[in-house]
């Protein structure tokens, strides 16, 4: 029942991409995840990514499925490739996740270089000062 589920979700995600909706191909992705198919999940990605390529959420989507793998590398190396677009589309979500990313690897200075950065460019965003103050304690 739960596969059959994911399945009419992807057709509705299906028709979204056809507008235009770059959200559609996260959740699409999402769907593979679900159903155990992380590198077809990662592959609906790619496809957005060269449909939209300033569409920052979709990066983020595919390094989730990379952490999830605990390839964070490779994942850092899709949110590096985001933040080169021009007019990157939710740019702080790529920004916000690359700073947890590198938590993930226990690199906390490099964190906290990157948290500095995001709060100076998005000075009113609370989580991105929250993040900051954790870094310093760390």
């Amino acid at each position: 029942y739960q596969l059959e589920r994911y399945d009419d979700a992807v057709k509705v995600y299906d028709k979204l991409i056809k507008k235009g909706e770059s959200r559609a191909y996260s959740f699409k992705a999402f769907c593979y995840v679900g159903k155990g198919q992380e590198e077809k999940a990662k592959q609906i990605c790619d496809e957005g990514i060269k449909e939209i390529p300033d569409a920052g959420d979709i990066y983020c989507t595919k390094y989730a499925i990379y952490a999830k793998q605990k390839k964070y590398k490779e994942g850092l190396n899709v949110l590096e490739t985001a933040l080169k677009q021009v007019n990157l589309k939710n740019e702080d979500e790529v920004m916000f996740t690359r700073i947890s990313a590198y938590e993930s690897m226990f690199q906390y200075d490099t964190a906290y270089k990157y948290a500095k950065e995001y709060v100076k460019k998005y000075p009113k965003d609370t989580r991105g000062k929250k993040e900051l103050t954790f870094l310093e304690t760390r």
